[in-house]
C-alpha cells in the first residue's frame, strides 16, 4: 500500500525515534524511508545562511537509521537550511513519498493562529496522503510498543474519500 515514506521531524515531534525501528518499518511493508529534517536559516548581521553546525547535529541524530537497514529496504537522510513547509514541498517533489509522515503538537486555536503549523501549512499543498502522528503518543511508547506499531502501522485505516484526483490514485 504505502512503499514510499517521507518521515518529517522537527525533533519535537518524537518521530525521530523511528530512525530506531527502520526494520520494522520494513515488516510493515515500507521499502524506501526518507528521514526529512529542516534546520532555520541563521540570521547573521541580517543576512540569512545555512548553519552548518545545525545541519550537521541533525544529520547524525537521523543517521541512526542507517544502521541497521534490511535487505530490500533503502533508507535516504534528507537534511537541508531554510522554511520548513517550503522545503518538505520541495522533498515531497524530489522523493515522490507514498505518505507523509508528519508530527502535530496539540495546541489551542488561538497559538495555531498565531504560529501557524508546518503540517497545516502543507496539508493543502500537497497531493500526498499524510499521517499526522501526535508526539504526545510517540514520546509515550516504549521501544516495545513502538516497534509492534511500526510493523502493523497501515493494518487498519479510516480513509476518507473525496473523489478529488489525488484520492482515485
Amino acid at each position: 500500500m504505502f512503499r514510499r515514506v517521507l518521515i518529517c521531524t522537527d525533533f519535537s515531534d518524537s518521530l525521530q525515534r523511528l530512525t530506531k525501528f527502520v526494520p520494522d518499518l520494513a515488516k510493515g511493508g515500507m521499502e524506501h524511508i526518507v528521514f526529512f529534517h529542516s534546520v532555520p536559516l541563521m540570521t547573521s548581521r541580517e543576512i540569512p545562511c545555512v548553519d552548518e553546525e545545525k545541519v550537521s547535529e541533525a544529520r547524525q541524530i537521523l543517521a541512526e537509521a542507517e544502521i541497521d537497514v534490511p535487505a530490500g529496504t533503502t533508507v535516504e537522510i534528507d537534511v537541508v537550511s531554510g522554511r520548513g513547509n517550503e522545503n518538505i514541498i520541495r522533498a515531497v517533489k524530489k522523493h515522490q513519498p507514498d505518505i507523509i509522515f508528519s508530527g502535530m503538537a496539540t495546541r489551542s486555536t488561538l497559538n495555531e493562529r498565531l504560529f501557524g503549523s508546518t503540517t497545516m501549512e502543507i496539508v493543502n499543498k500537497v497531493e500526498v496522503p499524510m499521517l499526522v502522528v501526535r508526539p504526545q503518543l510517540i514520546s509515550t511508547y516504549r521501544e516495545t510498543e513502538l516497534a509492534q506499531r511500526c510493523q502493523n502501522m497501515f493494518d487498519y485505516l479510516l480513509v476518507p474519500y473525496d473523489g478529488s484526483r489525488s484520492a482515485k490514485n
